[in-house]
Order: C-alpha cells, then structure tokens, then sequence
C-alpha cells in the first residue's frame, strides 16, 4: 500500500505482536494497545477518551514512498475507493433543458491530501477540495471526462462490482453526447439507467 492506510497497517502489526506475547493480559500491555489504536485511523471512540484520559498515542508511522507506478494501480484504488454518479435537473420551464452531470470521486482521510493531488495529477484531470478531516478527488468536467476519464479506465478496466457502475456511467455518457437528454425518451432512459448504479443495484 502507498496510501497512509500503510501507516494503520504496521499499527495493527504492532498491535498484534503484542497480543501474541501476552502482553494484552497487563495493565501495561493494555495501556500500549489503547495508545496503538488512538494513532490507527479515526482514533479512539468518546468510551475510550474517557477511559484512558491521560494516554500518550504511539508514534505513527511515516508514509513516504508515494509514487504511483503504474496505471494498474489506479484502477485498482478507484475500484476500491471511487464513486460514479450522475445528476439529472428536469426542465420546469418552457425555455430550459434537461440537464446532466457526471462526477467521478475519491474521498479519503486529509492524511492522504498528496497522494489524492498524485492520481489527480497522474490522470491528467480532477479537482481536489477539503476540510480539516477529509479530501476529495472529483473529476467532473465534461471534456475530461470524454478525452480522459473514460479512455484510461477502458484501458485498464476495474476487476470489482464498480465495473458495471463505469459502464453504466459511460452509456448514460453516451446518451447525452448524442443529446438524448434532450427528449422526454432520452431522459426516461437515462433514468432508468441512473437506478442500476451504485447502492440502488440489484444485481
């Protein structure tokens, strides 16, 4: 792993070496274990803050080696960790048109601000924004996704459930790059479409 899920997992280890000695069994060995776990992901719950209020949190280690190597490896954390959706506005006014958006998101922990502005980077689009506990990689203009986005992933192609939810995304792209958006037909479809994807998929 080159994310800072890196640093969680020789956490765990250590975490583990200690239980394997019998340590867990001590007050001390405890108290190491709870300080282990205070530096792991999202830190301690409010119980164990109370319990331990005086507890000084292990040293985390460092994740330096970020380097994206190879194009694999971006399909494979977008698979894990990549969302695909779409936004459909109806017309309410004579004037107006159907509208649809397309968005592409990664959100991890701020830990991992670098290497969401890497992949950004490496991709060649995107945008990042954030907050003081989080970061997200959004692709979302149209161009990038037409000349970018979808040729990478057609290249190299995700192995996992999210497959179906890109070539969802890409056909619902299609529809509306021929401005069959544009029709009550159109829209109907994409619609249709848009309830297959992600959490609403029933298969």
């Amino acid at each position: 792993m080159i994310s800072q899920k890196q640093a969680d997992f020789s956490l765990f280890k250590s975490a583990i070496k200690i239980i394997s000695q019998g340590e867990h069994l001590t007050d001390e060995g405890l108290v190491k274990i709870v300080s282990i776990k205070a530096s792991m992901n999202k830190g301690l719950s409010e119980k164990l803050l109370t319990s331990f209020p005086d507890l000084v949190l292990a040293d985390r280690p460092k994740v330096l080696d970020q380097e994206i190597r190879n194009n694999y490896w971006v399909t494979g954390f977008a698979d894990g960790e990549g969302t695909f959706y779409t936004r459909i506005i109806e017309a309410t006014a004579p004037k107006s048109v159907n509208r649809v958006s397309f968005f592409f998101a990664i959100s991890q922990s701020i830990r991992d601000k670098e290497l969401l502005q890497k992949i950004s980077k490496f991709l060649g689009c995107g945008t990042t924004s954030e907050n003081e506990k989080y970061i997200q990689l959004r692709v979302t203009k149209f161009e990038d996704i037409k000349s970018k986005f979808i040729p990478f992933f057609n290249i190299y192609p995700m192995r996992g459930i999210k497959e179906r939810n890109f070539r969802y995304f890409c056909i619902i792209f299609e529809l509306v790059q021929s401005k069959a958006h544009l029709t009550r037909q159109g829209l109907d479809e994409i619609i249709r479409i848009k309830e297959g994807m992600n959490l609403r998929r029933k298969d």
